[in-house]
Protein backbone atom coordinates (compact mmCIF):
# COMPACT_ATOMS: atom_id res chain seq x y z
CA UNK A 1 0.00 0.00 0.00
CA UNK A 2 3.02 2.63 0.89
CA UNK A 3 4.10 1.87 -2.54
CA UNK A 4 0.99 2.52 -4.45
CA UNK A 5 0.72 5.81 -2.39
CA UNK A 6 4.37 7.37 -3.07
CA UNK A 7 3.55 6.10 -6.55
CA UNK A 8 0.68 8.22 -6.60
CA UNK A 9 2.40 11.13 -4.74
CA UNK A 10 4.90 11.18 -7.16
CA UNK A 11 2.74 11.64 -10.21
CA UNK A 12 0.76 14.07 -8.90
CA UNK A 13 3.88 16.02 -8.34
CA UNK A 14 5.27 15.54 -11.72
CA UNK A 15 1.75 16.66 -13.52
CA UNK A 16 1.68 20.01 -11.11
CA UNK A 17 5.24 20.78 -12.35
CA UNK A 18 4.00 20.34 -16.25
CA UNK A 19 1.19 22.28 -15.68
CA UNK A 20 3.03 25.13 -13.99
CA UNK A 21 4.52 26.44 -17.37
CA UNK A 22 3.63 30.12 -17.48
CA UNK A 23 0.61 30.29 -19.48
CA UNK A 24 -1.69 32.25 -17.04
CA UNK A 25 -1.93 35.44 -18.16
CA UNK A 26 -4.74 36.70 -16.00
CA UNK A 27 -6.03 35.38 -12.66
CA UNK A 28 -9.74 35.63 -12.29
CA UNK A 29 -10.47 39.63 -12.00
CA UNK A 30 -13.72 40.04 -10.51
CA UNK A 31 -12.92 43.91 -9.94
CA UNK A 32 -16.12 44.92 -12.07
CA UNK A 33 -18.31 43.59 -9.09
CA UNK A 34 -16.70 46.71 -6.99
CA UNK A 35 -17.00 49.37 -9.30
CA UNK A 36 -19.69 51.49 -8.45
CA UNK A 37 -22.90 52.04 -11.45
CA UNK A 38 -24.01 55.42 -10.66
CA UNK A 39 -27.95 55.75 -11.49
CA UNK A 40 -28.59 53.52 -14.31
CA UNK A 41 -27.19 50.40 -12.48
CA UNK A 42 -25.20 49.16 -14.82
CA UNK A 43 -20.73 49.07 -15.61
CA UNK A 44 -19.67 48.30 -18.97
CA UNK A 45 -15.26 47.92 -19.11
CA UNK A 46 -13.44 46.88 -22.02
CA UNK A 47 -9.41 45.71 -22.27
CA UNK A 48 -6.62 45.28 -23.98
CA UNK A 49 -3.32 43.84 -23.67
CA UNK A 50 -0.19 43.15 -25.00
CA UNK A 51 2.94 40.98 -24.26
CA UNK A 52 5.96 41.26 -26.10
CA UNK A 53 7.73 38.35 -24.01
CA UNK A 54 11.99 37.80 -25.16
CA UNK A 55 14.64 34.93 -24.90
CA UNK A 56 18.30 35.08 -25.70
CA UNK A 57 20.76 32.63 -25.23
CA UNK A 58 24.11 31.92 -27.00
CA UNK A 59 22.12 28.00 -28.08
CA UNK A 60 19.51 29.97 -30.10
CA UNK A 61 20.32 31.82 -33.16
CA UNK A 62 16.50 33.86 -33.08
CA UNK A 63 13.96 34.50 -30.11
CA UNK A 64 11.44 31.36 -30.29
CA UNK A 65 8.89 33.45 -27.81
CA UNK A 66 6.08 35.51 -29.65
CA UNK A 67 4.31 38.67 -29.62
CA UNK A 68 0.49 38.04 -28.25
CA UNK A 69 -2.56 40.26 -27.54
CA UNK A 70 -5.84 39.79 -25.71
CA UNK A 71 -8.91 41.80 -25.39
CA UNK A 72 -11.53 41.24 -22.88
CA UNK A 73 -15.12 42.34 -21.73
CA UNK A 74 -16.82 42.79 -18.72
CA UNK A 75 -20.32 43.67 -17.73
CA UNK A 76 -22.14 44.52 -14.77
CA UNK A 77 -25.86 45.30 -13.83
CA UNK A 78 -27.04 45.86 -10.21
CA UNK A 79 -29.77 43.97 -9.55
CA UNK A 80 -31.11 45.22 -6.31
CA UNK A 81 -29.30 47.34 -3.70
CA UNK A 82 -27.54 44.07 -2.34
CA UNK A 83 -27.11 42.19 -5.17
CA UNK A 84 -24.90 42.44 -8.80
CA UNK A 85 -24.40 40.08 -11.63
CA UNK A 86 -21.31 40.51 -13.69
CA UNK A 87 -20.28 39.08 -16.85
CA UNK A 88 -16.45 38.68 -17.81
CA UNK A 89 -14.78 37.45 -21.02
CA UNK A 90 -11.49 37.39 -21.10
CA UNK A 91 -8.29 34.95 -22.39
CA UNK A 92 -6.82 33.69 -19.31
CA UNK A 93 -4.57 31.62 -20.92
CA UNK A 94 -1.74 31.92 -24.59
CA UNK A 95 1.50 31.47 -25.10
CA UNK A 96 3.37 31.69 -28.65
CA UNK A 97 6.60 30.03 -29.39
CA UNK A 98 8.37 29.15 -32.98
CA UNK A 99 11.38 27.35 -32.84
CA UNK A 100 12.22 27.75 -36.94
CA UNK A 101 15.53 29.19 -38.00
CA UNK A 102 16.78 28.35 -34.36
CA UNK A 103 19.88 26.17 -33.37
CA UNK A 104 17.41 24.42 -30.69
CA UNK A 105 19.27 20.85 -31.71
CA UNK A 106 16.01 19.01 -31.77
CA UNK A 107 14.70 17.14 -34.88
CA UNK A 108 11.91 19.44 -35.76
CA UNK A 109 11.33 23.23 -35.03
CA UNK A 110 8.42 23.44 -32.90
CA UNK A 111 6.20 26.33 -33.35
CA UNK A 112 2.93 26.42 -31.44
CA UNK A 113 0.14 28.82 -30.47
CA UNK A 114 -2.00 27.97 -27.70
CA UNK A 115 -5.01 30.64 -26.82
CA UNK A 116 -8.19 30.10 -24.99
CA UNK A 117 -11.06 32.07 -23.95
CA UNK A 118 -12.82 32.34 -20.51
CA UNK A 119 -16.22 33.50 -19.77
CA UNK A 120 -17.07 33.56 -16.19
CA UNK A 121 -20.48 34.67 -14.52
CA UNK A 122 -20.74 35.96 -11.05
CA UNK A 123 -24.08 36.80 -8.80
Amino acid sequence: MKKVTLGFTAVLLSTTASFAGGLDRSNLFLGPLWEETGETGNYVELSYGALNPSVSSDSLDSDPLKSIESVGFAYKRDLSETLSAAIIIDEPFAVATDYEGTSSGLPVEPKGILSSIGVTFVL
